[in-house]
């Protein structure tokens, strides 16, 4: 008996996909958008508290982190910056259902702001575009030892 073919859609080598971090406290709110990444090409591990995200960014080298703003066992501004501290070139998107979070995120050296409830299209771009952009701060005199002019 001969193996079932294999589908091929494209003559192009295969891509990596990209790996994110997703931290959200909220199960069912973590679990929808772990469907969404996945079936949007992203290699995701999803964790439910900062310890176990510090934990697994320690051990994996992520593309990007996604995160709520609002974890319930600690705020996740405060996990932007110890991220930012300990991974400084780590890419950051937060969200919140809160707005007022976005300064306070972006502030704190996440590169995007995603307001929920999530509108997929806009999650997806938030994501893209962080991935091919510059955190604001790697380009800022003083930050990661970075001694030279702004931009």
């Amino acid at each position: 008996m001969q193996p079932a073919p294999q589908l091929k859609t494209s003559t192009d080598p295969p891509q990596t996909c990209p790996s994110l971090l997703l931290l959200e406290s909220d199960d069912a709110v973590r679990e929808s958008l772990e469907l969404m990444l996945v079936f949007s090409a992203f290699d995701t591990l999803p964790v439910s508290n900062s310890t176990e995200a510090l934990e697994a960014i320690a051990a994996n080298p992520f593309d990007l982190v996604l995160l709520d703003c609002a974890l319930a066992e600690t705020n996740g501004i405060d996990v932007i910056f110890e991220i930012r501290a300990r991974f400084p070139n780590l890419r950051i998107v937060a969200m919140s259902a809160d707005v007022d979070n976005e300064a306070l995120a972006l502030a704190a050296g996440a590169a995007r702001f995603v307001p929920k409830p999530i509108e997929p299209a806009q999650l997806l771009e938030a994501l893209q575009s962080s991935r091919q952009t510059t955190w604001r701060g790697e380009n800022e005199p003083g930050v990661n030892g970075n001694l030279g002019s702004r931009l």
